[in-house]
């Protein structure tokens, strides 16, 4: 267990995010407003322990979701609860998605902190991107959000969208 505690410490001082998980009224929320228009896979950056990941899945099972979580052990458990549900669409990758090819993704959800969020507005600017992004509480520095709206939780979270459009 100390090495457990040790792993996710690590990342997130590496990536200045905890793995914190969704609140069920807050993934609730965000899982209503997912609309895809675009072909390709759905990316969650930054997927902790799997609480939008898997839904994701299960609501989009015709399509492929993708989880990139840095930490091992929230990677991990990401992992098994995909497998335990039999959801063959989850590919979990313990991988930093800053270096990630992002170019095909029809979709991506975010659930970062700032530093992290304006990490991805940087990676964002190298393109080419052209995707939808949905993104739970934080905003996107240097982009217009297309639409906002408050979530009913405890913290009153604001989800944010983005239309990213670069070549």
């Amino acid at each position: 267990s100390l090495l457990v505690a040790l792993s996710i410490l690590w990342s997130t001082l590496r990536t200045g995010v905890s793995p914190m998980p969704s609140s069920y009224i807050a993934r609730t929320t965000l899982l209503t407003r997912l609309r895809l228009t675009r072909p390709g896979p759905i990316l969650e950056l930054g997927a902790g322990w799997g609480s939008l990941a898997i839904p994701i899945a299960q609501q989009f099972n015709d399509r492929k979701v993708i989880a990139y979580e840095l930490s091992p052990v929230p990677a991990a458990i990401c992992w098994l609860r995909a497998r335990r549900q039999g959801l063959s669409n989850l590919e979990v990758r313990c991988k930093n998605f800053a270096r990630a090819d992002l170019t095909g993704a029809a979709l991506m959800v975010t659930f970062l902190g700032p530093g992290a969020m304006r990490k991805l507005a940087r990676r964002l600017e190298r393109g080419p991107v052209h995707s939808t992004l949905l993104s739970h509480t934080f905003h996107l520095p240097g982009h217009r959000e297309r639409a906002r709206w408050s979530c009913n939780d405890a913290h009153h979270s604001t989800m944010y969208r983005y239309e990213i459009d670069r070549d």
